[in-house]
C-alpha cells in the first residue's frame, strides 16, 4: 500500500477516534457537582430536602440571546437528611450531592443558564440556605444512526459556572442550632420552707408556622438526657436552685407551671405556697430559647401564716414591745398618782 495513502487512512481513522472521544465528553446529561451541606450541634433534623431550578437566560447557536419561554431541567428527586454521610473529620457536618437530569423541553438548540436553590422546610431550629447555584446546560442535535444530525435536541454537557447572584463554591448548607433555657427557685414569707421540694413542668412550643423534628425527643436538665413526653418534662427544685436545660431547638419557647400539690395560684389556701414567674423584668412564665444570652425563668413561692386576730407573725415583735410600753406608761402613771396621794 502507497506509504503516503496509509498516512492519509491513520489520519482520518485518529480524527474519527477523536471525534468519537469528545462526543462521550459532552455526553454529561446529569450534573453531581452541587454539594448539600447539613451542619449540627445536637441531631441531624429527619426531613426531606427539595430544589427548584430556575430558567435564566439562553443563547441560540446562532448567538441570539433570549429570556422567555426557556424550559426549565427537573431535579433527580430529593435529599432524605437520613441518607446524608457525617464527616471524618468534622462532627456534626453531614454532606450529599444533588443531580439535576437534563429532562427538559428544549426549544432550540444553544446555552441555557439556570439557577438552583433549596426550597425553605419549616423544622424549628433549622436555618435553611438561601444560596444559589448557578450551571450551563449545552443542547445540540441528536445524531441518527447513519452519523447526521437530526432535527431532536438533546441536552450534550451540563456543568456549573460562576454567575452574578450565585455561590462560587458549588455547595448548599443548612444549619441546625440548640439553646438553652434556665429556671431558678426562690421561696419566701414567714411559713416557707427553703428545703421543700416543688415541681415544675415545662412545655417546649415550637414558632407559629414551624415544626419539631421527629427525632426531637430529648433534652439535657444540667447535663443530663431526659426524656419528652408529649413535648413535656418535669423538673424538681428548692430554694436556691438553678436549673439549665440545653439541647432545645433555637427560638422553642419555654413555659413554666408549678404542678405539685404543695402551691396553689389562685392564693385561696394560706396553707399553701402561690407561685409568681418572671422572665428578666417581665412577669412572664415563658423563654425563648438562645445559644448567646440564656434566659431564666425565675420563679417565687411566698407562704405566710397568719395569727387568729390578723396579725401576722411578721408584726408579732413590733406588736409586742409596743404592748411592753404601753404597760410600762400605765404603771408609771399609777406610781404617780399613788405618791401625790
Amino acid at each position: 500500500m502507497n506509504k503516503k495513502l496509509l498516512a492519509l487512512l491513520l489520519a482520518i481513522l485518529m480524527v474519527a477516534m477523536s471525534a468519537v472521544a469528545m462526543a462521550a465528553t459532552k455526553n454529561q446529561t446529569t450534573l453531581s457537582d452541587i454539594t448539600k451541606i447539613y451542619t449540627t450541634d445536637t441531631v441531624l433534623p429527619v426531613e426531606t430536602l427539595t430544589f427548584t431550578a430556575t430558567a435564566q437566560s439562553a443563547v441560540k447557536a446562532d448567538g441570539t440571546p433570549v429570556t422567555e419561554n426557556i424550559g426549565a431541567p427537573t431535579l433527580t428527586g430529593s435529599i432524605a437528611t437520613n441518607t446524608m454521610t457525617e464527616d471524618e473529620d468534622v462532627a456534626g457536618k453531614y454532606t450529599a450531592t444533588v443531580s439535576i437530569s437534563s429532562s427538559a423541553t428544549w426549544p432550540f438548540a444553544g446555552t441555557y443558564t439556570y439557577s438552583v436553590s433549596e426550597d425553605a422546610g419549616n423544622i424549628q431550629g433549622v436555618t435553611y440556605s438561601t444560596e444559589t447555584i448557578a450551571f450551563q446546560v449545552l443542547v445540540g442535535y441528536k445524531t441518527g444512526s447513519d452519523g447526521k444530525p437530526t432535527q431532536d435536541l438533546e441536552a450534550q454537557d451540563i456543568q456549573l459556572i460562576v454567575a452574578p447572584g450565585a455561590t462560587k463554591e458549588g455547595s448548599i448548607t443548612n444549619k441546625y442550632e440548640s439553646g438553652s433555657v434556665k429556671v431558678s427557685k426562690t421561696v419566701d414569707g414567714n411559713a416557707a420552707d427553703t428545703q421543700e421540694n416543688f415541681t415544675v413542668e415545662l412545655t417546649f412550643a415550637p414558632e407559629s408556622g414551624k415544626a419539631f423534628t421527629s427525632n426531637f425527643t430529648s433534652v439535657k436538665v444540667n447535663g443530663t438526657d431526659t426524656t419528652l413526653a408529649n413535648n413535656k418534662i418535669t423538673i424538681t427544685v428548692k430554694h436556691g436552685d438553678t436549673v439549665t436545660i440545653s439541647d432545645i431547638p433555637l427560638g422553642t419557647s419555654v413555659t413554666a407551671a408549678e404542678t405539685g400539690n404543695n402551691v396553689d395560684s389562685t392564693k385561696a389556701d394560706p396553707t399553701k405556697y402561690w407561685p409568681t414567674y418572671k422572665v428578666g423584668e417581665t412577669e412572664t412564665a415563658t423563654a425563648t430559647a438562645d445559644d448567646t444570652n440564656i434566659p431564666t425563668i425565675a420563679i417565687t413561692n411566698y407562704r405566710s401564716s397568719e395569727i387568729a386576730t390578723g396579725v401576722t407573725t411578721d408584726s408579732m415583735p413590733y406588736i409586742l414591745l409596743m404592748a411592753f410600753v404601753a404597760i410600762l406608761a400605765v404603771a408609771f402613771v399609777a406610781k404617780k398618782r399613788s405618791v401625790k396621794e
